[in-house]
């Protein structure tokens, strides 16, 4: 049982902002020692050295020796596994290229082992990038054009385009998706069945759901309604549905305090009725989702990458919706795009390793297929494996159909300084309960502060 307790701000800010800071300081600094420094090679500007040809056959003898690529990636476990399995698949298909794939550790992981590899000219060739990182990168020349390759492969149009966003900088294609993933709601049916409750498809509805959903004995809370991980990434969603944008279409300023203080002022009411659990400082993804399988709460907000996972996890009737709407519905994009560092010796290879990933059918679209990553193209869609899985479990597939409402409204290369800063503002409204108005206020200064440097 829960008991509603003052929460003091968590350490996670001076983490996130001094972790940003020299992420940023090392991405713009002198050309001597940062990213700028390592200039992109001439498969970046010549597409004429990237025709298919080049990047599907290998060139010379059987005797010659096999290119290395490195490939860094964010992925343990299971999905390590996974990735581990088709770069094996790859490898066997191509007798003159050998991929070497390597756990970094989570994607904030990979995001500072690739900028100090950068700085030091010992970047792999390949990395999977947290999607909202990778302008960062791309500001200082640090990845490839893949558009040349794009073209000469004739994929224009492979992916789907709501989860593109992130991929474009400065005129160049900068990222491909690989493992995507949005925000959905979690529901469980049986639960709602009981108390005669539809799933909820705005937020007038999840109001009346997640409080008729709360169990009390005294003080203490036995059952909630809703509950999300600690993260930017709800508070994203909510803004946009409340008719917001967290940086203006020409990426110079935040101007919708109104719809970020109506996202706060919604979920701290819905706290404050005990409708929400909101997690205590530390806790993350896994406290959510053991919230949900124990039935302590009827409905969460979480990754569509967690749907394989409660599957297994939960012992009632379990289904996702979209998430609710207000004004609008909207969600944003998560998980990671595949780049090309520009620093590779062997940018037509690294290519050939995307190309197969993405078309073969021992490739990509297996590892999601097993993994619930969402499948970020209709090539993936049409698969076999898709349609079997969305036929056994249609979770994954309400997860694809939500995808059309997907955007991204926090594209900027200062990305990692402005979550610093709604990371410290989501602490100040929801640990400390802070004025909303005053927070909100001194977010947008801070941001716009930022955002002008």
């Amino acid at each position: 049982m829960f008991k509603k307790s003052k929460r003091t701000r968590i350490c996670y800010t001076v983490m996130s902002i001094v972790t940003a800071l020299l992420l940023l300081a090392a991405c713009t600094s002198t050309p001597a020692s940062g990213p700028a420094a390592t200039t992109a090679p001439a498969a970046t500007t010549a597409p004429a050295a990237t025709t298919a040809p080049a990047t599907t056959a290998p060139a010379g003898g059987g005797a010659q020796e096999p290119v290395t690529l490195n490939f860094w990636h964010a992925y343990g476990g299971r999905n390590g596994e996974l990735i581990d399995a088709f770069v094996e698949r790859f490898n066997n298909a191509h007798e003159n290229i050998e991929v070497v794939a390597t756990h970094q550790g989570s994607h904030h992981d990979v995001v500072t082992a690739l900028q100090m590899a950068v700085a030091a000219n010992t970047q792999p060739d390949l990395s999977s990038k947290e999607r909202a990182f990778v302008e960062f990168f791309a500001m200082s020349d640090a990845l490839l054009d893949l558009e040349p390759y794009i073209q000469a492969a004739g994929m224009n149009g492979f992916w789907n385009q709501s989860l593109m966003a992130h991929s474009y900088f400065n005129g160049i294609t900068a990222a491909v998706p690989f493992a995507r993933s949005t925000p959905i709601m979690h529901v469980n049916v049986s639960m709602l069945d009981e108390m005669g409750l539809a799933i909820p498809s705005t937020w007038d509805d999840l109001w009346n759901v997640a409080n008729a959903l709360v169990i009390k004995d005294g003080d203490d809370i036995v059952r909630s309604g809703l509950s999300f991980p600690y993260d930017t990434w709800y508070f994203l969603a909510l803004m946009r549905q409340a008719g917001g944008s967290l940086i203006n279409s020409a990426g110079t300023a935040f101007d919708d305090t109104d719809q970020l203080a109506q996202a706060f002022q919604f979920i701290r009411d819905l706290e404050d009725a005990d409708a929400l659990m909101y997690p205590p400082p530390g806790y993350g993804g896994d406290y959510v989702n053991q919230l949900f399988a124990e039935e302590r709460v009827g409905m969460i907000w979480q990754s569509t990458g967690s749907i394989g996972g409660l599957s297994n996890l939960v012992d009632f009737e379990y289904t996702t919706a979209f998430l609710p709407m207000n004004v609008m519905r909207s969600n944003p994009t998560g998980g990671a795009n595949i780049v090309i560092l520009a620093g590779t010796d062997h940018p037509d290879e690294s290519w050939t390793f995307i190309e197969w990933i993405m078309k073969d059918p021992e490739g990509l679209v297996v590892f999601i297929a097993e993994s619930g990553f969402l499948p970020a193209s209709a090539h993936f869609v049409d698969s076999p494996l898709i349609q079997n899985l969305w036929a056994t479990t249609p979770m994954f597939r309400i997860a694809y159909e939500q995808l059309q409402f997907a955007e991204d409204t926090n594209i900027t290369v200062f990305w990692p300084e402005v979550m610093a800063e709604m990371f410290r503002t989501i602490e100040a409204i929801m640990y400390d309960h802070d004025d909303i108005a005053t927070e909100v206020a001194r977010f947008q200064r801070e941001t716009n502060f930022i955002l002008g440097q």
